[in-house]
């Protein structure tokens, strides 16, 4: 997802805590992180040492940098540790097979009307026709948000496809 919107999308939802599963560069992370209030906090969750290294150089650099927590652990257990209702914004960009997981941990850490965005959800097109494991995870994720009553929800086809998910 585009950096600028997710940046827009924290500003919207007023959001001073933010939680993103899926670190990598840190691109996005930063632009989430300029969109936080200066008292804002973002937790960002990652397993690989290279890519947290990367990011934490961007991060030392950025006047943003101080708002950043990064957790090099996996994100469900990072997510676990985290209050019943208590963030304001969630990004997931992570691994396909666990979005379910993080689906749900974080509609728990959600307050009412948080929102979640989750990237990826027409995952090259492989979602009309899954044939790997990351494929059939996505259209597993899809489905279940598609039905699941304790959200708003609407399917964007911004680039790789992104979900915008309020939870009631």
């Amino acid at each position: 997802v585009e950096g600028a919107f997710l940046r827009m999308l924290v500003r919207v939802t007023g959001a001073r805590k933010v939680v993103e599963i899926g670190t990598f560069t840190g691109y996005a992370t930063l632009m989430m992180a300029e969109g936080l209030p200066a008292d804002g906090e973002l937790v960002t969750c990652d397993i690989s040492e290279e890519y947290a290294s990367i990011a934490r150089r961007y991060f030392d650099r950025s006047p943003h940098g101080k708002k950043i927590r990064l957790v090099l652990a996996p994100a469900a257990g990072t997510l676990r540790g985290i209050p019943d209702g208590s963030v304001d914004f969630v990004f997931i960009d992570a691994d396909k097979e666990s979005y379910l997981v993080y689906y749900e941990e974080s509609l728990r850490i959600l307050r009412s009307g948080g929102l979640i965005a989750a990237d990826n959800v027409l995952w090259y097109a492989r979602v009309l026709s899954p044939e790997d494991e990351d494929s059939r995870a996505i259209v597993s994720f899809n489905r279940k948000v598609m039905s699941d009553d304790r959200v708003e929800k609407v399917m964007l086809s911004v680039r790789d496809g992104v979900y915008l998910i309020r939870k009631r």
